[in-house]
């Protein structure tokens, strides 16, 4: 999984890390994270998403991988 933080180094230990450790991500409410791909939801109701995007799954409207967070679009 990647970290939001713009690196993809393994990590073999779990890392005492909360939502605010994603660069650029202030303000989290919750996180989802899985195994390619993590997303973010704001205490501002908006979602940021990283990691891999390869069938646009980081609602961008891109299908570019992404180490640091990257806001969704499209949400109302």
């Amino acid at each position: 999984m990647r970290l939001g933080d713009g690196t993809e180094v393994p990590l073999g230990d779990p890392l005492p890390l909360g939502p605010q450790a994603a660069v650029g991500v202030a303000g989290a409410a919750d996180i989802a994270a899985g195994p390619y791909d993590s997303c973010v939801r704001l205490s501002t109701d908006f979602v940021d998403c990283w990691g891999d995007n390869r069938e646009g799954q980081l609602g961008n409207g891109t299908t570019t991988d992404s180490d640091m967070p990257v806001a969704v679009t499209g949400l109302l």
